[in-house]
């Protein structure tokens, strides 16, 4: 062996005793020759190491661990290797003798590629060649050469597929990308792979070179266990990361040519790109979610969050579409434990057992009641007095009942005898109306066997409403989701608090544990089968409730699937929503939407959570949503410690005891606990830290894969000597008294009972910032400091937690100051309804107010239907579009006008509401429709032949060109007209001018310019800065249009708005646009801009600093709050409008340079200065309508 060999050999070793000499014999009798061995055990526990020692070879250099340590390759790699070139081995595994000589030659012919794999033979345990060939592993490494693109993009949608010990990589690779991160524990090789294309070419030797060992029950540690499973998963979300490096449109195209569709170079978004390539239908799951992921957290970026806008016409609303759209978690646990499952079943059946006692003794109590009542009458005079006449009666009744029953089966209708709704059954089963079956029939021969429901009635019910108090009011409490552990005593107790002001009526899933709790607390309780639960059972039990009951007040808590607050708004009950979370297992954030959009209110537990909201609806009213915080619940108050040790070893003096919990779930950061337990372990050697984890262990589903990835961590992590876990309910469970401080690691739970119980028992809490309610009470205090760190920020959290535990005297005080904290009045249940009450009674009369205004607008027959709602559907009610729209405007969510012209935001501003509640349309109706600013001139499509265009009439239209390939589009409907204006056309590329030019020619009117101009200023610049001055000095009238494109999750939303403006502008099932407007224009001298009316309301956004310059500049002395605008920058203007922009004299320099933001600049100042453009002989500005085209 030469002093420095051509190849480092390196192979791992960890308890492959039984295989680890057949893999060094393979390298040592390569046929090439000039190597060095490195081989390194990772603290084998079998006779791995005895094997290896065995050796005596100078070749051979042996090392090993002292405890388990994982990617020992990379200290190999960059300590002891001196190779030119490095082969990574496994000691399962085994090479053909050739292997090594086939791979260095490629090598050193090829100087541009990085390494060579080569393809391989599967083999059993005993060295079979594997025979079945639809195993994973058959052919799984048999694959083609690609480009190092071409592996980029098959690595993004199909994760590895090369066989890491068939490698051979010129060490400089390794210098040069890294080493195999750390951390990875099943896709180290993938994501160093990954990192190696996007600097270097790799080959695959068509030549099976080695022989790769599956081992039986994938005992490989890449074999499909739930472990890998659960590993691989969150692994191959965290290295798509990777490809956030592309940063230019070129190498996002020659990675993914699929992209081209998204890839706007003037305004390219990578990130954005790339989360729309994860969300493809050949992408994994967990793609998915990490495509999901980079959407959330580009529109938490609010410049990000604009330039996708503007760019992509992509915001928050779309992206709550995509989350319900694509599954990216299991709802089923297929791994969990056999015994969690007979648990779950035994759990169910004791509650239905004591259920059906219940009700067995309630009916038994009733019957004996009865039983009294009816011997009493019995033995009563006047009983025995009526009986001849009962007798009589009996037979009368029976005689008519069978005639009306052989009337009734003649017909098909339906019989309460019978027990069917038709109607409700109709639709209830859609399936027996689809096939045209007698609902009746139906039922008796096939429903009731099946469970069906034959009427609304037909659900369980404790208690009867003869129980209600008459003089009191009546609430009704909706349970949407299951029961909600964090918060679920708190909310008993205030029902039962409840119970004593108000007749209570509770929905609930069938099984829920809280019912009896409910019925104890006064109220009737419904009970739905969780098969049956669906919006047309639920509308059926409130009608039929609603009919039998004044309703007051309507409270649901949690979201859930199903939008009761939707059902409820229809019958104008207050509606007070009281959600748990954003987004859960149970519902998406859709449901979120909805809940938003359709309740009266909506009470959030902590302010992070409404600032959450906020970020996916910017313009949430605060009229509808609000915060009101809950407390602990008087049973946490005042429970007592269980034990007085810990139950395992004895405590130290100086030992410093860390408690943490929550359920067993991601959501509850239990691998942050971990986490944040070796960094102080790390860190602070002398001090003795215990770290115990309490599971909330009722009423929750462990997440195994979950918990298999933490244990794995604990080992890895080295902490499992000083880590203990405790269930919440077992004697053996440590209390708050043998703790020292409490770390809250819950990445967000609203209410975490957790953080706040140890509060209560007078711990120190340090928790992440926005992770709960806990963190908003310390801040207020002054605590966050000492106890509150940046979101998920775990080294600044166990720099926290090492200061307090360094500082008895400030745990002391802290853990006393939070004890005082949670026990405040403020807390209390009774607090908490005094504020329910309070608000409750702000919004009680709404509902009337809104059934008024929907009254109101309906009569007067000015609602614009197919402007206004046209997204709703057409088989939507009249007065439920109404509807739709009042609650647009009072929520601030997919706010819409009312009709073309009229803008409500405008005429509440300048003109006022006599009712501050009411809705501005309803107002301005009830006023009498008065002219003001909040109304603007609406021109709709006229008859052409009526119409009067001068034949020297000087109009001129610039259009550009961005994307050549819309213009013959643009050019057909501008031939629709008549009068054909001069043509003024900007590309932006000279390599467009060509194609261009050859789609103008087919245009019938003159084509005065063609010119390439820089790609600064998008539209704007070429209409200002190249043609402005010609514009000024040769025409009257000029219009103003672009091609833009619009990437979206649904193509034809996408492209919805830019063809709603080419056909108000030019021309399409409105006719000739171009000359209607142009005709409006030359008969109305005072018109100087009109464009389409968009439905949806845009304000100044962010570009309000820039507008207000640039109006000082222009001379405009006021810019209102509320306005209309050409949004998309399309239009038809006066020249002499548009003067004082000209006269700026803007140059190229000017503008920004792409990539431009998508909101807060000066072409987004300039969109939006039009309509204020000062020229008074032509200050009216109109918009445009075409009948039945909405966005």
């Amino acid at each position: 062996m030469s002093a420095n060999p051509k190849v480092s050999v390196i192979l791992t070793s960890f308890n492959r005793g039984k295989y680890i000499r057949e893999s060094i014999e393979s390298v040592l009798s390569q046929t090439f020759q000039d190597l060095e061995l490195i081989i390194w055990d990772d603290a084998s526990s079998d006779n791995s190491w005895e094997i290896i020692g065995s050796y005596v070879d100078p070749r051979i250099k042996a090392y090993r661990n002292d405890e388990t340590r994982r990617y020992v390759a990379n200290r190999a790699i960059q300590e002891i290797a001196t190779g030119q070139y490095i082969a990574i081995h496994h000691s399962d595994d085994v090479w053909e003798p050739e292997k090594l000589e086939r791979q260095v030659r490629f090598l050193d012919e090829n100087p541009s590629i990085g390494a060579v794999f080569c393809q391989t033979h599967v083999i059993d345990e005993t060295g079979v060649l594997l025979e079945d060939d639809s195993h994973f592993y058959a052919t799984i490494f048999d694959q083609p050469n690609r480009t190092r693109f071409q592996w980029l993009n098959f690595f993004f949608y199909h994760a590895n597929a090369l066989c890491h010990p068939s490698i051979l990589i010129r060490k400089l690779c390794y210098e040069d990308c890294g080493v195999y991160r750390k951390g990875l524990g099943q896709l180290p090789d993938l994501e160093m792979w990954i990192r190696l294309c996007f600097k270097y070419d790799i080959h695959v030797l068509p030549e099976k070179l080695m022989r790769f060992r599956v081992r039986s029950n994938e005992a490989n540690a890449s074999g499909n266990r739930p472990e890998t499973q659960a590993r691989t998963a969150t692994e191959f979300h965290l290295i798509l990361e990777n490809y956030q490096q592309i940063r230019s449109a070129e190498e996002m195209l020659a990675i993914f040519p699929e992209a081209e569709e998204y890839v706007r170079k003037e305004e390219f978004e990578p990130d954005y790109v790339l989360a729309l390539l994860a969300l493809q239908d050949k992408a994994l799951p967990w793609a998915r979610l990490f495509g999901i992921s980079l959407l959330y957290r580009l529109l938490a970026d609010p410049e990000k969050a604009s330039r996708i806008k503007a760019g992509y016409d992509f915001d928050y609303r779309d992206f709550i579409t995509l989350t319900g759209k694509y599954p990216v978690f299991p709802h089923t646990d297929e791994t969990a434990p056999v015994s969690d499952l007979i648990q779950s079943q035994v759990k169910i059946l004791k509650a239905t057992l004591m259920e059906s006692e219940n009700r067995i003794a309630e009916l038994q109590q009733q019957l004996s009641e009865q039983r009294k009542s009816h011997l009493a009458i019995e033995s009563s005079l006047s009983w025995r007095l009526m009986s001849p006449l009962r007798k009589i009666s009996s037979k009368m009744q029976q005689v008519a009942k069978t005639a009306y029953l052989e009337k009734f089966m003649a017909m098909g209708a339906p019989h309460k005898g019978l027990e069917v709704d038709v109607d409700f059954y109709l639709k209830m089963y859609p399936d027996v109306a689809r096939m045209g079956l007698n609902p009746a029939d139906h039922y008796r021969t096939h429903g009731r066997r099946e469970g069906r429901l034959p009427n609304p009635e037909y659900i369980q019910k404790l208690g009867d409403f003869s129980e209600f108090t008459v003089t009191r009011e009546t609430l009704l409490i909706i349970f949407a989701e299951g029961s909600a552990a964090d918060s679920e005593n708190f909310l008993i107790e205030m029902m039962a608090l409840l119970g004593l002001r108000y007749n209570l009526i509770a929905l609930v899933i069938e099984g829920d544990e809280r019912r009896m709790s409910l019925r104890a607390a006064g109220a009737v309780v419904f009970q739905v089968a969780a098969k049956n639960a669906n919006p047309v059972l639920w509308e059926a039990v409130i009608d039929n409730i609603c009919r039998c009951q004044t309703i007051r007040l309507a409270l649901i808590d949690g979201i859930g699937p199903l939008c009761f607050s939707h059902i409820l708004a229809r019958l104008f009950i207050p509606t007070i929503s009281l959600p748990h979370d954003l987004i859960s297992e149970n519902h998406s954030a859709g449901a979120l939407e909805e809940t938003l959009y359709w309740s009266s209110l909506t009470l959030f537990p902590c302010q992070s959570l409404l600032t959450a909201a906020r970020s996916f609806f910017p313009y949430l009213d605060d009229r509808i949503a609000t915060v009101l915080r809950q407390g602990l619940s008087l049973s946490a108050l005042r429970k007592q410690e269980p034990l007085a040790s810990l139950h395992c070893s004895p405590r130290a003096s100086n030992e410093i005891v860390v408690l943490g919990g929550g359920e067993l779930q991601y959501q509850s950061g239990v691998d942050l606990f971990v986490a944040c337990a070796a960094i102080l372990i790390q860190e602070s050697p002398n001090v003795r830290y215990r770290f115990i984890w309490i599971r909330e262990s009722e009423g929750t589903t462990p997440d195994q894969k979950y918990i298999s990835s933490v244990v794995d961590q604990i080992q890895r992590m080295g902490v499992a000597q000083v880590m203990s876990y405790f269930d919440k309910k077992s004697p053996a469970t440590p209390g708050y008294a043998e703790a020292d401080l409490y770390l809250l690691t819950t990445r967000f739970s609203a209410f975490s009972s957790e953080g706040l119980e140890a509060m209560a028992a007078g711990l120190p809490v340090v928790c992440f910032d926005q992770g709960s309610v806990v963190p908003e009470i310390l801040s207020e205090e002054g605590l966050d400091e000492a106890c509150v760190a940046p979101y998920l920020d775990i080294h600044h959290m166990a720099d926290q937690v090492r200061l307090l535990s360094e500082n008895e005297n400030q745990r002391r005080a802290i853990g006393t100051l939070c004890r005082s904290l949670v026990r405040q009045p403020k807390f209390g249940r009774e607090a908490y309804i005094s504020a329910l009450e309070k608000i409750a009674c702000s919004i009680l009369d709404r509902p009337t107010q809104i059934r008024t205004d929907i009254e109101d607008i309906h009569r007067s027959g000015r609602f614009c239907y197919d402007f206004a709602s046209i997204q709703l559907g057409r088989e939507i009610p009249e007065k439920e579009r109404i509807h739709a729209y009042i609650l647009s405007w009072l929520t601030g969510i997919r706010r819409t006008k009312p009709t073309p012209g009229f803008h409500p935001a405008v005429y509440a501003a300048e003109h006022g509401l006599e009712n501050p509640h009411a809705d501005s349309f309803a107002d301005y109706i009830r006023a009498g429709c008065p002219q003001g600013p909040w109304l603007q001139h609406v021109i709709r499509p006229m008859d052409t032949r009526k119409l009067v265009v001068p034949e020297n009439q000087k109009v001129a239209l610039h259009l550009h060109v961005f994307y050549p390939h819309l213009l013959s589009a643009m050019l057909e409907r501008l031939e629709q007209n008549t009068f054909k204006p001069d043509l003024f056309v900007s590309v932006p590329h000279a390599d467009h001018r060509i194609l261009v030019e050859e789609i103008l020619a087919n245009y019938s009117g003159r084509v005065v310019r063609l010119e390439v101009v820089p790609n600064r200023g998008r539209d704007i610049g070429p209409l200002l800065t190249q043609f402005g001055a010609e514009l000024l000095t040769n025409y009257e009238l000029i219009g103003h249009l672009h091609t833009k494109l619009s990437p979206h999750a649904d193509p034809d939303s996408g492209a919805s708005w830019y063809f709603f403006l080419l056909e108000h502008l030019l021309g399409g099932v409105g006719g000739a646009m171009a000359d209607t407007i142009i005709a409006a224009m030359v008969a109305d001298p005072t018109l100087g801009l009109v464009f389409p009316d968009n439905p949806h309301p845009v304000g100044w956004d962010r570009n309000l600093p820039h507008a207000l310059h640039l109006a000082k500049r222009l001379g405009i002395e006021k810019l209102p709050e509320h306005f209309n605008f050409p949004v998309g920058t399309m239009f038809w203007a006066r020249a002499e409008k548009l003067r004082p922009l000209f006269d700026l004299s803007l140059t190229w320099s000017d503008y920004p340079a792409e990539p431009v933001a998508t909101d807060g600049t000066l072409l987004h100042a300039i969109e939006r200065i039009f309509p204020f453009l000062p020229s008074p002989a032509c200050a009216r500005n109109a918009v445009v309508n075409v009948s039945g085209l909405s966005r």
